[in-house]
C-alpha cells in the first residue's frame, strides 16, 4: 500500500482524498487477486495440493 501510494506524484490534500486513493488502491488489488484465483486454483489442482 505505501509503495503505491508513494508512487503518486501528487500529495493529498485532504484526508478524504488520501482515503479515496486507500480505497482504489484496495479495490484493485482484490479485483486482481480475483481474477487470478482460477488459474491459482489450476495449479494447486496440478501439483495435487502440494507447493506450487
Amino acid at each position: 500500500m505505501k509503495r503505491k501510494l508513494d508512487g503518486n506524484t501528487e500529495r493529498p490534500e485532504k484526508l478524504e482524498d488520501l482515503w479515496e486513493r486507500v480505497q482504489k488502491i484496495w479495490a484493485d488489488f482484490l479485483h486482481k487477486l480475483y481474477e487470478s484465483m482460477p488459474k491459482r486454483l489450476e495449479e494447486v489442482n496440478n501439483h495435487k495440493g502440494d507447493n506450487t
